[in-house]
Order: C-alpha cells, then sequence, then structure tokens
C-alpha cells in the first residue's frame, strides 16, 4: 500500500495519504476530492554535501550545525 502526497486544490493544504487500490482520498482540512498527486522526494542514498538537514539548520559536513536537537543530525 503507497503512501502518496497530495495538494488540495480547493484549500492548498499538503498532505500524505494511505490509498489502497483505487481508493480517492479527500482532504483532511475540507474534505474536497479535488487533489493534485505530487512527486514526492523521498530518503534514499545520501544527502548532498550543500543540502540542509531537516532542522533546517546549516549543514558542516555530514551533520547540521550542532545547536539544535533535531535528533537527525547528531546536535
Amino acid at each position: 500500500m503507497p503512501i502518496y502526497e497530495y495538494k488540495c486544490q480547493k484549500c492548498s493544504a499538503v498532505f500524505e495519504a494511505l490509498v489502497r487500490g483505487r481508493e480517492k482520498p479527500a482532504c483532511p482540512e475540507c474534505g474536497s476530492g479535488r487533489l493534485k498527486k505530487l512527486v514526492s522526494s523521498f530518503g534514499v542514498g545520501r544527502a548532498a554535501k550543500n543540502s540542509r538537514p531537516p532542522c533546517g539548520g546549516e549543514r558542516r559536513g555530514n551533520s547540521c550545525c550542532g545547536g539544535c536537537s533535531c535528533g537527525h543530525c547528531g546536535g
């Protein structure tokens, strides 16, 4: 069962939905079925050296700035 990312064309909410078969999800914010399936990026492989860590801090080598507690970068 794949998880897809959608953007509601009515209220602009972005959300993920677990979709089974031919199910059509509805927006959790407004209930609309007018959705656009987004191209999701997912974490496979290594991050680019100059990409931002999940906390949004500055990257230094393979970790973040170290001034946060995001839990992803060893800071």
